[in-house]
Formats: structure tokens, sequence, C-alpha cells
């Protein structure tokens, strides 16, 4: 049997010793340590004010999506540049999983990637693609929407 390495956690949200818990559009089950940090953070909102948010909060979703980014792949990476409609159909032909919107450009799905190899593999082939002019071969090519 195959044991779920997230199971270590269950003791840190107390609502599970008595409840199944299966919503999932919510904030989710309260873990243990979060009251005591939002205690924290409402005495320093009480003496702070509004400068609060700009003691650490702005940075908060750098800190917290660095830890939490290598488990979860999520979120969307886009970059645009000259010729980008093409370089993408050159990143397709080449297997490199990538979507072009206009007005916004290549969006890549980290979700799609899971090694930070694979995420390598791809900015280099945008470099190789730009460099040697492999984009040329799609120009003039009538677009697909997908």
């Amino acid at each position: 049997m195959i044991s779920d390495p997230l199971l270590r956690f269950r003791p840190e949200f107390p609502i599970l010793e008595k409840t199944t818990y299966l919503i999932s559009n919510s904030l989710g089950a309260m873990p243990r340590g979060a009251a005591d940090r939002l205690r924290e953070y409402a005495e320093t909102w009480t003496s702070r004010g509004v400068r609060a948010w700009a003691e650490g909060c702005w940075d908060m979703s750098v800190t917290v999506g660095d830890g939490i980014a290598p488990l979860s792949r999520g979120g969307t990476v886009a970059v645009d540049f000259d010729h980008a409609l093409e370089v993408s159909r050159e990143l397709n032909a080449r297997d490199v999983v990538v979507d072009y919107r206009p007005g916004v450009g290549i969006r890549m799905s980290p979700h799609f990637y899971t090694t930070d190899e694979e995420l390598d593999r791809a900015f280099e082939a945008i470099d190789d693609i730009r460099a040697t002019g492999g984009w040329e071969r799609w120009l003039g090519q009538p677009a697909l929407v997908t």
C-alpha cells in the first residue's frame, strides 16, 4: 500500500480530527498555527495601521510563491517580442508546449514542465530560434485560433 506523504500534515488541521472536510472552494481548513499568526498580524495592524501592509505584505506573494512553486508548477508566464507568433509555432514544432495570444505573446504554463531542466530547455529553445532565425519559415503562414 502506498502512503500519502501529505498525511503527516493532518494533525496541523484541528477540524480534521472530528470532521471530513470536503469543501474545495474556500480558504480551506485552518492550520493550527494560523490563529497565532493572525493574532500577531492583528496586533501589528492595530499599532501600525495601513503601514502594516507595506511591512512585508507586498513581498509575501514572492516569498510564499517561491515556497510553493516547486510543488504546484501553477501559473502562466508570458513573453512577448518581435515575431513571437512565429517563434511560438517553431517551439510547438520542436515539441515545446506553448501557445500565443496577440497582445500577450508566448504563454508558457509551468504545469506542463515537471522539472527545472524542462523549463530551461524551453527558454533555451526560444533563444536558439531567435538567434538562428528558425522562426522565419513561419512568416506569412495563416493564423490559427487555439
